[in-house]
């Protein structure tokens, strides 16, 4: 029965690791403090090797807190997964998912102003480009479409400079 037991266990962690869980209608963004649950079209979330999730606000903070978790005080783990609400309002991998680094917050009206905007994949991303350079002669190109990789201080720095040390 104790094998049972472990196996059960071993299922429950696993299902941690690798599906998003709702969000807590009262847990703050791990970055901003603002109420992650009051943002359904923008929020993500991470979980952590140990089991630990993590809710945000916005891919903005999303992108931030990955750049060092340590810097929101947080679980010192590896992140084991990551998920985002994409442009579509659906919550999508965001570690396989294609962003716009958007730097002016003059061309997307969504919260905090400046977040990279997520897509499931690269082809909506290149749409949102073109949209942004037609709509407002934006100027951007295909390197401001960057990858869950590309999450470093830089960029970090970019959409939530004023919340890290």
């Amino acid at each position: 029965q104790g094998d049972t037991a472990d196996t059960e266990e071993a299922d429950d962690e696993t299902e941690t690791l690798d599906s998003p869980t709702e969000v807590p209608a009262d847990e703050e963004c791990a970055v901003c403090n603002m109420v992650a649950a009051d943002h359904p079209d923008y929020n993500a979330q991470l979980v952590h090797e140990s089991g630990s999730p993590v809710y945000f606000c916005s891919s903005g903070c999303l992108a931030a807190y990955t750049a060092d978790p340590t810097e929101f005080g947080d679980d010192d783990t590896p992140i084991a997964n990551a998920w985002t609400t994409s442009r579509g309002g659906e919550l999508i991998d965001a570690t396989t998912a294609s962003y716009v680094r958007v730097t002016d917050s003059d061309y997307v009206d969504d919260i905090m102003k400046m977040n990279p905007v997520p897509f499931a994949n690269q082809a909506d991303a290149a749409a949102c480009v073109d949209q942004l350079n037609n709509e407002f002669g934006a100027g951007y190109n295909e390197e401001d479409i960057v990858s869950y990789d590309a999450f470093d201080m830089d960029l970090a720095m970019l959409y939530r400079g004023r919340l890290i040390e």
